[in-house]
């Protein structure tokens, strides 16, 4: 199996595994009144038999979206693209996946308290919302799926939970009916090497409430009977010194389970690049653990008690605790060859069953590198839910904070980056100069109160093989045991995992370790659940322990126990892993739209994995903490929720605008939201802003988009009618005339602002009559006057229009972007659009400057200073890279970065020359008039420019070549 990777304007990595050269691919078919078609398609595009077409392909898309996919020849693929009735062919690319007190955060609950105004009693908890889940599947047991307090499923329902094995996922599918979905299942339990204890299950009442773990004994058996309103035990022998019994096996038995109420999992996609899949991949069960945190953190129900090593301590529940939920697992471990990920024939197939199964909202905490929108499986899939009105939520990507890297820009899609909230796992570390440095952690152990260690550096313990660098880091293998025994470690953020790092130092004989971050992640510091006691400091505090570990000959430290701080201050501030705008597919329009918490947030986790997800972490916890905007993105879904069940007539496009008018761009302090590098952040990191679910109940006005609204963006794209058969079932002919300056959306942008820009905007009263007047902060150097002045609403549903005209200061040339912020306020509501504005010219120009800007910042974090790296070389022009002289510890740095796709080093090739004479030339050169006006390019030796073949007498000009370095006299 070959990888192949190349480099994209997204400076993002795009994969693609093959077996020689076959691929798989997903074909879309136009029009629903053609879905049986797939079949015939292939078969004459392959020029091979029925039967064996039908064979190559894997999933056929017959629900919402119509099209196939299959493992395809590049010929085979070639000659499919080519069919009139094809409409878009592309690879099966793999896609990455990108609590107790965020709710109070966000101001739904305060001090555990639901006041009347809170959104969370206005829409009833989101009751009856159906929320659906596109990740690595979900951990049925875990108390946040329980029913508890829920009526029948909403007849609406047509899903199923899919149990092909024993490793199933028991659920409710029985619509309107509060009956027990019930599974036999034989449960098995080794008493010693000789006898086992068999326990069936059958027709269980409700789950047997086991601790996390049970002693059987003899003494305990009628308990168990009566307690289990049907569970028989059937032993012919019972002994007191049984072995244990984990509670997940029990309860894989009946329970209710109006809560989660579908269950189904796609792994062809995933399947076609690492060959066959044995019964363990049968299954929606949640192996990793994500997709059972983002289905919680999205609708799980009240959970008291939920902690993190006894952290955190509160009631976990979801933004809509009283919504039930559907997971589709689609995301798959690495195995193998098979590297992973999230394949895009399983999202669209994921995608077309989950919008058949009646799901309201659709939360994918998933991505990749930036793709037109007929190549992208989650654009394709989330349009064809919009036309049914079902809200899909996307995360913004986690490759922050260089410019353009966010992910999920598709318009008709909620994008959701992450920030921190205002609660801190917190640590401190007390060196012997007696300074006391704050950190955050999440370590289940303590060192003694008040002991000071000795304390280390990963390069002064470094192995004798082995690098500073490396060791710095530490990396497995890396360090002297001897030198680290018994002393606190510090090892540099960056390259290998954080918990990695702490399970080196463990490994080493350290009792501790201070992780301190490099300048490129300055102030954004994560609590994790390491392995031994350990402190995340900031970038500026890490220096300030090395400062101290160089002016003494022993230095000591102390790290102290972990707590709990809310209320801490400022937040929210923006996650530097979170991804940054310009949204460089267009970008007229602004992404991120919205930004969430996604920074520890605490919710359900699998019992199949620890909660570092690593071979040798054996522990197990019911809640876990998670970083991501994995995280943030389904904080937004739980509101949509919320507001689908308070709304339920609003679009998916009005859901969006209420989001983002009524978003803060204040943080606690009532302070601009800052950037984790303490620098003020903007719309390209956070959109309109923070959400505020109870602001976005009443927005006053919204901005509404409708299909055809999306379709006229698209045609502006230059999508023709056959291409917009992707999208839609019915023929749409494009108008004569569309102009992306009056696509509706809630953001306002003016690109390529060299004169005179005029938008038009529309907005719905969704609140009650009123007059609304403009409030424009205009961007630096950008005048903006906005017409009319006044909207006067005079019942619900009314529509007006206004036009908003930018136009440059006096005198003034913008080097940037400039932001600003149109308010329209009737004295209740405020409505909020962020305006962006620039006055570069071309597009490339502009991201040009951008990339190498993105080039100094990434190599620059390897380097001892930034300003080495402008004698680098750059290209910037038709693909995205940079060549530099770099050391192996920092070659390896470098590939451990998000944007990184390929590093080679650079080889010497000769050069070859002969002579030659080729009569029958003659005839084509003087047909061809001589090439003139071709361009011919020589790489290699340089060019002697006093010779006769470089006579430019009879040449004519050439207009579109560009420039000639000159070079030195």
């Amino acid at each position: 199996m070959k990888l192949m990777s190349w480099f994209s304007k997204t400076m993002k990595r795009r994969s693609v595994s093959r077996k020689g050269n076959r691929h798989s691919r997903i074909a879309c078919s136009p029009g629903t009144e053609n879905r049986g078609t797939s079949n015939n398609l292939i078969n004459m595009a392959t020029q091979t038999c029925k039967e064996k077409a039908k064979e190559k392909i894997f999933y056929s898309y017959t629900n919402s979206i119509n099209g196939f996919a299959a493992v395809l020849e590049e010929e085979e693929a070639s000659a499919l693209a080519k069919h009139p009735d094809v409409i878009s062919v592309f690879l099966n690319k793999a896609r990455k996946l990108h609590t107790t007190h965020s709710w109070g955060f966000l101001g739904l609950e305060k001090d555990g308290v639901v006041p009347p105004s809170s959104l969370w009693k206005k829409a009833r908890y989101g009751e009856d919302v159906i929320i659906g889940n596109l990740d690595t599947g979900v951990w049925p047991e875990s108390k946040s799926f329980s029913d508890e307090g829920l009526g029948p499923v909403p007849s609406k329902w047509r899903g199923i939970c899919q149990n092909a094995t024993k490793e199933g996922v028991p659920c409710n599918s029985i619509v309107g009916d509060s009956a027990l979905y019930c599974k036999s299942l034989l449960l098995v339990m080794c008493m010693d090497s000789n006898l086992r204890v068999f326990i069936p299950v059958k027709n269980v009442i409700s789950v047997l409430k086991l601790r996390l773990v049970l002693y059987i004994s003899r003494s305990h058996r009628d308990k168990l009977s009566s307690q289990s309103s049907g569970l028989a035990l059937h032993s012919p022998i019972w002994h007191a010194n049984l072995h244990l019994l984990p509670y997940y096996l029990v309860s894989y038995g009946c329970r209710k389970t109006r809560k989660l109420i579908g269950a189904r999992y796609f792994n062809k996609g995933y399947g076609s690049i690492g060959g066959h899949l044995n019964s363990s991949f049968q299954t929606a069960r949640d192996i990793e653990g994500h997709g059972t945190h983002t289905l919680s953190t999205a609708a799980g129900n009240f959970v008291p008690g939920a902690n993190v090593f006894g952290n955190g301590k509160g009631t976990a529940k979801g933004g809509s605790p009283r919504a039930r939920v559907a997971a589709y697992k689609v995301c798959w471990p690495a195995v193998g060859v098979n590297e992973g990920g999230c394949y895009e024939a399983d999202i669209l197939a994921g995608f077309d069953v989950a919008i058949s199964d009646g799901v309201d909202v659709l939360s994918v905490s998933l991505g990749g590198a930036i793709d037109e929108y007929s190549d992208d499986a989650i654009a394709i899939g989330s349009f064809h839910a919009f036309k049914k009105g079902i809200t899909v939520v996307a995360s913004a990507g986690n490759s922050g904070p260089g410019p353009g890297s966010v992910s999920n820009v598709a318009p008709w899609l909620i994008t959701v980056g992450a920030s921190t909230l205002d609660r801190a796992f917190t640590i401190y570390v007390a060196l012997g100069n007696r300074k006391h440095l704050k950190g955050v952690s999440l370590s289940q152990k303590s060192l003694p109160a008040r002991k000071f260690y000795p304390l280390i550096s990963g390069a002064r313990a470094k192995a004798s093989n082995q690098s500073e660098e490396d060791a710095n880091l530490c990396k497995p293998g890396t360090l002297d045991s001897k030198k680290v025994k018994g002393k606190i470690l510090v090892c540099l953020r960056g390259v290998n995992p954080r918990v990695e790092k702490g399970h080196v130092a463990l490994l080493a004989g350290a009792v501790g370790m201070i992780l301190a971050n490099d300048e490129e992640s300055g102030n954004g510091i994560l609590a994790d659940a390491h392995v031994l006691p350990a402190a995340h400091i900031i970038s500026t505090d890490g220096q300030a322990v090395f400062s101290y570990l160089n002016s003494t000959k022993d230095p000591w430290a102390y790290i102290t126990n972990v707590r709990t701080e809310l209320g801490t201050k400022p937040a929210p501030f923006m996650a530097s892993f979170s991804s940054r705008g310009p949204n460089i597919l267009e970008e007229s329009i602004l992404k991120p739209d919205i930004t969430a918490p996604g920074v520890s947030v605490i919710a359900a986790f699998t019992l199949a994995t620890g909660p570092t997800d690593t071979a040798y972490d054996k522990r197990r916890i019911p809640f876990n903490t998670e970083s991501g905007t994995s995280m943030s993105c389904p904080h937004v879904s739980g509101i949509v929720g919320l507001l689908k069940s308070l709304h339920p007539d609003w679009s998916p496009a009005a859901i969006r605008s209420a989001i983002m008018t009524t978003a803060t761009t204040r943080d606690n302090n009532g302070d601009p939201i800052m950037d984790s590098s303490n620098t003020r952040a903007t719309p390209f990191a956070y959109g309109a802003g923070h959400v505020q679910p109870n602001r976005a109940a009443d927005p006053g006005l919204v901005y509404d988009l409708t299909v055809n609204d999306f379709l006229n963006y698209l045609c502006s794209r230059g999508y023709t009618a056959k291409d917009l058969k992707l999208f839609t079932d019915k023929p749409y002919t494009c108008p004569k005339s569309f102009s992306l300056t009056d696509f509706n959306y809630p953001s306002i942008s003016a690109i390529n602002l060299n004169d005179t820009i005029t938008v038009t905007r529309r907005v719905k009263n969704v609140g009650s009559p009123g007059k609304y007047y403009i409030h424009v902060r205009e961007p630096t150097g950008v005048l903006v006057s906005v017409a009319p002045t006044t909207l006067e609403f005079k019942k619900l549903g009314e529509e007006k229009t206004f036009k908003v005209t930018f136009k440059l200061a006096p005198k003034w040339k913008l080097k940037d972007y400039t932001f600003g912020i149109l308010t329209w306020s009737d004295g209740k509501h405020f409505v909020r659009s962020p305006l962006v504005t620039s006055t570069y010219a071309p597009q490339k120009a502009r991201l040009v400057d951008l990339f190498v800007e993105s080039h100094f910042d990434l190599l620059g974090s390897l380097l001892d200073r930034k300003e080495q790296v402008e004698d680098q070389m750059i290209c910037t022009k038709s693909f995205n890279g940079f060549a530099a002289f770099l050391s192996e510890a920092r070659m390896a740095a470098l590939k451990s970065k998000d944007h990184h796709v390929l590093s080679f080093l650079f080889m010497s090739n000769s050069l070859f020359s002969c002579v030659s004479y080729f009569p029958a030339l003659d005839s084509l050169q003087k047909k061809a008039n001589f090439g003139e006006n071709t361009i011919l390019s020589l790489q290699g030796a340089s060019v002697a420019t006093k010779t006769c073949s470089d006579d430019v007498k009879s040449a004519s000009q050439i207009t579109r070549w560009r420039i000639t370095q000159p070079g030195r006299s």
